[in-house]
């Protein structure tokens, strides 16, 4: 209910409703229960600043809690706009992100629609970086994200752009075919379903 009212309709109080449960949260895990927390902490991000971003990496490196590190790192994936996802997606580069976690990070905005085109030409321009942070079969996990595409560019890359960067990457060649195939799949539903809504909007006029 709260992903609708804030990713579809943006409803504006929902959206002040989950930034001030970020904002206690990250003063204090313990006043927000988890369940709440890992939805309302994400969408507290989709029109918060850089400073959450600080605030996020300094909450990763406080807690020993997994579910609250869980937490922050889906939260860094959740800003809708373009340069603070970037901004945020270079702190995976750093100290600040553990090798493992990068996945979550980046996984988690290629998952999202409104996220995936800044996701995905960020990681088509940082992946020589992302894969000296987590090389060889680590990264396969980030490669698998590649199937979140819909779009013809988003196919046509992952052929020009990603098929020759993985090669050498064990399991790669698998993870990459699925993920052409589920872009394209993508694609071919999205096409039908235009068509089909052009051919219904036709027919009432």
């Amino acid at each position: 209910m709260q992903y609708a009212l804030v990713d579809v309709v943006e409803d504006e109080a929902a959206i002040r409703e989950a930034d001030e449960t970020a904002r206690k949260w990250l003063a204090d895990p313990s006043r927000v229960d988890p369940d709440t927390a890992a939805v309302m902490v994400d969408l507290g991000s989709r029109k918060a600043g850089d400073d959450r971003i600080d605030a996020l990496i300094g909450a990763l490196k406080k807690t020993t809690s997994p579910q609250d590190r869980q937490v922050a790192l889906h939260a860094l994936a959740g800003f809708n706009d373009p340069t603070k996802l970037e901004h945020a997606l270079d702190r995976t580069l750093t100290d600040d992100i553990a090798q493992d976690e990068v996945r979550s990070v980046v996984g988690g905005a290629m998952m999202r629609r409104v996220a995936r085109p800044t996701a995905w030409q960020w990681l088509a321009k940082h992946w020589d970086e992302v894969q000296k942070k987590v090389p060889g079969h680590l990264s396969l996990p980030i490669v698998n994200a590649l199937g979140f595409g819909c779009t013809t560019r988003e196919a046509d890359e992952i052929a020009t752009f990603f098929v020759p960067r993985t090669t050498s990457l064990p399991g790669a060649e698998r993870r990459i075919a699925e993920a052409a195939e589920e872009t394209n799949l993508c694609v071919a539903l999205r096409r039908k379903g235009a068509t089909s809504i052009s051919n219904a909007l036709g027919k009432k006029r």
